[in-house]
């Protein structure tokens, strides 16, 4: 089962990916500050490396790469990047199409405009969300705790507060499906800046497919390791 199995382009219409709902847990441990995300003006991209196991054996790999250009409130993002192994980067019609606008509020709430009609399975928004970690509007202290619910209730997001050195707070951060026949749950470390949301860290994901038979596919399970990287310009890969 190749990654082209996995991640899939199609059609669809331009849409608005909505912020969820967020609870505070747990405020944590004294001392607390009110933490607020002040965007600053940057350019820079963000790559998502990704290693696949399906059924225990590594199967294969993609890199997912998009240049944020972020000013006061929002930022525009372009793919640059979209290489599968077995399958080369010969996907510029893909770039090309993925592009569009998030909007990044002080708590993180973010909402993402997609421009045209082309996305991926993972999609984009959904690669951005695993990344943009959403705020208390509350004081909290190490070890804080809230939750995240999507909207429909599709999916919850837990996150707990684990360093703030002032500059980089370094969040632990777990999604989990409510739709029992979705059945994965990915979790990892992500590290954010005040002035600069766009994480970095590693994150594992675990999903149990559903047979279909309509395609002859047996249940199944994989395993995704991502791993996020920032990049500057000066160090743009090739």
């Amino acid at each position: 089962m190749r990654l082209a199995a996995i991640v899939l382009v199609a059609a669809c219409g331009g849409e608005t990916t909505k912020p969820g709902t967020l609870a505070l847990v747990d405020p944590g441990t004294e001392p607390r500050v009110t933490l607020q995300y002040a965007l600053g003006a940057f350019e820079r991209d963000i790559a998502f490396v990704s290693e696949i196991d399906v059924e225990s054996r590594k199967d294969t790999f993609a890199d997912m790469r998009y240049r944020l250009k972020c000013g006061p409130n929002s930022c525009r993002y372009q793919m640059v990047k979209f290489e599968v192994l077995g399958e080369g980067s010969n996907f510029e019609g893909v770039k090309k199409a993925i592009s569009g606008t998030i909007q990044v509020p002080a708590n993180g709430l973010v909402s993402i405009t997609a421009d045209g009609m082309m996305k991926t399975t993972p999609s984009t928004p959904e690669l951005f969300k695993s990344v943009l970690i959403p705020l208390p509007g509350d004081a909290i202290g190490m070890g804080a705790r809230w939750t995240v619910t999507e909207p429909g209730g599709t999916a919850t997001r837990t996150f707990r507060l684990v360093k703030n050195d002032g500059a980089t707070l370094t969040i632990e951060t777990r999604v989990e499906a409510n739709d029992p026949q979705m059945k994965f749950a990915q979790a990892g470390e992500v590290a954010v800046k005040l002035t600069d949301p766009f994480g970095t860290g590693t994150l594992e994901l675990v999903q149990t497919v559903p047979a279909d038979p309509s395609i002859k596919m047996d249940t199944h399970s994989f395993h995704q390791r991502m791993k996020i990287e920032s990049l500057s310009p000066s160090r743009r890969r090739r």
